[in-house]
Formats: C-alpha cells, sequence, structure tokens
C-alpha cells in the first residue's frame, strides 16, 4: 500500500512541476520578445525552471525508479496539456 501511495504522490508532483516548467516555460518566451534585454529574462528563467525541476525530482525519486517513472509520465502529461492551454490563450 505505501508503494501506491508514494507512486500516487510522485505522479502529483511530476504534474505540478511539469505544469510549472511549461507554464513559465511559455510566460517567459512570451515576455522576452517585447523585453529589450531578452537574454536576461531567458538566462534567468532558464535556471529557475531547472533548479526547480531538479529539486523537485530529486525529491520525488527518493531511490525508486518506479517513483521517477510515475513522475515523467506526469512531467509528460503536464506539457501536453500546458501546450493546449497555451494554444488557446493566444
Amino acid at each position: 500500500m505505501n508503494e501506491v501511495l508514494f507512486l500516487i504522490i510522485a505522479f502529483a508532483e511530476g504534474f505540478l512541476i511539469g505544469t510549472f516548467f511549461f507554464g513559465s516555460l511559455w510566460w517567459t518566451t512570451r515576455r522576452a520578445l517585447g523585453s529589450s534585454r531578452p537574454v536576461i529574462i531567458l538566462l534567468g528563467g532558464f535556471l529557475i525552471r531547472t533548479v526547480v525541476v531538479l529539486v523537485g525530482l530529486w525529491l520525488a525519486a527518493q531511490g525508486r525508479w518506479t517513483n521517477l517513472v510515475a513522475f515523467l509520465l506526469a512531467f509528460i502529461a503536464a506539457r501536453m496539456v500546458v501546450v493546449r492551454w497555451s494554444r488557446s490563450c493566444t
């Protein structure tokens, strides 16, 4: 039972972090297009997104490869959701 709970938590973390990652990527690129210093915005966004994903991945995995798989599947699912959402916003 504990293993299933850990998988559900890893999946939820993967979806939340994936939504954050791809949502902030969309926001950063839109913001950089109208900026006078797009390099700073793009580089800063990249660093923040990378740190958040790596810390979240490390916390979700807990040394179990099954948690890692659940996290990555949810991360990919979040990408699909954000891509559909961002198409409706433009």
